[in-house]
């Protein structure tokens, strides 16, 4: 079988690619709540480490069977293991930062990802013009409203709090520069496939030792739900992290990183559904606002 290849990104997002992107920021955000009510029976470090592990078994054998090699030069192996690294460093931040503070504060913190992108990503020569920065800001504030992000200007900070900010900017920046590498790398040039399979393995690595250094519970509960759930999260999540590197080589990622601001909106619409969370009129302006901001991103 062919190996599919890297393409040169494309300046344009058809209907067709704005569908999927909503389609995987629903899953992304249906996925946290699956996650959400996994943790409670597995603990979270072991968790990443058995969806990972499993992910890089999975996908092993896939790849295998498919004849598609996963051999890279040498020195875009460090760049794909750097890729890795700071796809892992993005959840220890994320984990650290969560035990400081709310998990809706770290949340908005989490999303200043595509503003770390967009500006970095401008300084390297991707040029956005007025229309594009405003629609990633617009998003970003709406995201903010969602989560009562005013909060975090007119709260009081304690010196853990704002140690707890600082992991939370640090798991946004880490998530950028992953952005980064991917696309301005030569990482760039490597099939999506490939891309995707060196940040699973490498996080594979790195989970089970940093669950077994943090001496999580090892009494696991394999129920039926979290069975499913973890099957979920494996094959479907490999599958959208996949097409999204995918999109990341074809696409400005600019306008892929305005969608991402759904993905923390769908999750608390879906636990309102199925947790009996509550549903505010916050939320339902915030989708709104995305909406908006994704719109002007896509301006030129």
């Amino acid at each position: 079988m062919t190996t599919p290849s890297a393409t040169s990104p494309q300046h344009a997002l058809p209907w067709q690619a704005s569908l999927l992107l909503i389609v995987i920021t629903l899953f992304w955000g249906a996925q946290q709540v699956l996650v959400k009510a996994t943790i409670l029976e597995i603990p979270p470090v072991t968790l990443a480490a058995i969806r990972f592990t499993t992910a890089s078994v999975l996908l092993l054998v896939i790849f295998r069977a498919l004849k598609w090699t996963l051999m890279i030069k040498e020195f875009v192996l460090v760049l794909a293991i750097a890729s890795g690294l700071t796809f892992v460093g993005s959840f220890i931040s994320s984990q650290l930062g969560l035990a400081k503070i709310s998990a809706t504060r770290l949340t908005i913190l989490l999303y200043t990802a595509p503003l770390w992108t967009a500006f970095f990503l401008s300084l390297l020569g991707d040029k956005l013009n007025w229309r594009q920065w405003m629609g990633i800001v617009i998003a970003f504030f709406a995201l903010s409203l969602a989560f009562g992000g005013y909060q975090l200007f007119t709260s009081t900070h304690t010196s853990d709090e704002l140690l707890g900010d600082l992991f939370g900017i640090l798991s946004g920046l880490f998530w950028a520069f992953t952005t980064i590498l991917l696309r301005r790398t030569r990482l760039s040039q490597i099939p999506p496939y490939r891309q995707m399979f060196y940040q699973i393995a490498t996080s594979a690595m790195i989970f089970p030792i940093l669950a077994w250094s943090l001496n999580e519970p090892a009494d696991w509960h394999f129920t039926a739900f979290n069975i499913t759930s973890l099957a979920i999260q494996v094959t479907l999540g490999s599958a959208s992290f996949l097409i999204w590197t995918w999109m990341l080589s074809r696409y400005p990622t600019a306008i892929l990183n305005s969608y991402v601001f759904l993905a923390p909106v769908f999750t608390l619409i879906i636990s309102a559904l199925w947790l009996n969370e509550p549903l505010t009129w916050e939320i339902l302006f915030s989708l709104m606002g995305i909406a908006l901001g994704i719109y002007w991103v896509n301006q030129k």
